[in-house]
């Protein structure tokens, strides 16, 4: 449980009143694409309801000024963020490495009309009604898994989901979806490798270590990739 005084502004709710509408509730949304937080973990997280932004600590200190993070995001617990962009519909999964001047969901602008630029007088106040504009159950969500690496100056587009354990280059361009474990670079990126051969990511999926409580994955051997597997097996009892 995290301290009123960590993140200036925030608040602490009940799980009940954030999932009350989990189909169609702008927050719910980003939470059924979060499938490694619990209830509990839920519950635990700060709320900024009316930026409908969840942080389950501890986070980044980059995350606790509310300014900084796009209305309708989801920031799950030991990762962090060196700066760059983000845009609004962003789950964020738990262990990730993010480094500088990464623009994570960038979205295009529409080519139909007549402009793809704003015009309105009020040029401020068009961008911040599509920015809060909420999310609806059709909309692109921009999903990044637990225990990715995304290398400084990378461009990850809106509604790309990159998978559990993925790895991004530096300055790579990321179009569409990465699978898990990959590792991805180049303008288009594209697969380089794998970080681990198929039987060992397979143990990986299954075992979902970054669900387990946080003091058991402080204890695992994080060196030794065999070890841990064996460790949190056991934990499971499979």
């Amino acid at each position: 449980m995290c301290r009123f005084g960590v993140f200036p502004g925030w608040a602490l709710r009940g799980y009940s009143a954030i999932m009350m509408d989990i189909e169609n509730a702008p927050l719910g949304l980003l939470l059924k694409r979060a499938g490694w937080m619990s209830p509990d973990d839920i519950k635990n997280a700060l709320i900024h309801e009316a930026r409908q932004i969840l942080v389950e600590p501890p986070a980044h200190n980059f995350f606790s000024d509310v300014n900084k993070i796009p209305m309708f995001t989801v920031i799950s617990r030991n990762s962090y963020y060196l700066g760059g962009m983000m845009s609004q519909r962003l789950v964020i999964g738990r262990y990730c490495s993010i480094s500088h001047n990464v623009d994570l969901g960038g979205t295009a602008h529409d080519m139909a009309g007549l402009s793809t630029g704003y015009l309105s007088q009020n040029f401020y106040d068009e961008i911040k009604e599509r920015q809060n504009t909420a999310p609806k159950a059709d909309d692109p969500i921009t999903v990044v898994g637990c225990d990715v690496w995304i290398g400084v100056g990378a461009f990850i587009k809106g509604g790309v989901s990159v998978g559990h354990g993925a790895v991004i280059g530096a300055h790579s361009v990321v179009t569409s979806d990465v699978p898990p474990y990959a590792v991805m670079a180049g303008n288009p990126a594209r697969v380089i490798r794998n970080r681990f051969d198929d039987k060992t990511i397979e143990r990986l999926l299954k075992s979902q270590w970054w669900t387990l409580p946080a003091k058991d994955v402080t204890a695992l051997p994080k060196e030794n990739v065999e070890k841990c597997l064996e460790l949190v097996e056991k934990i499971r009892g499979t």
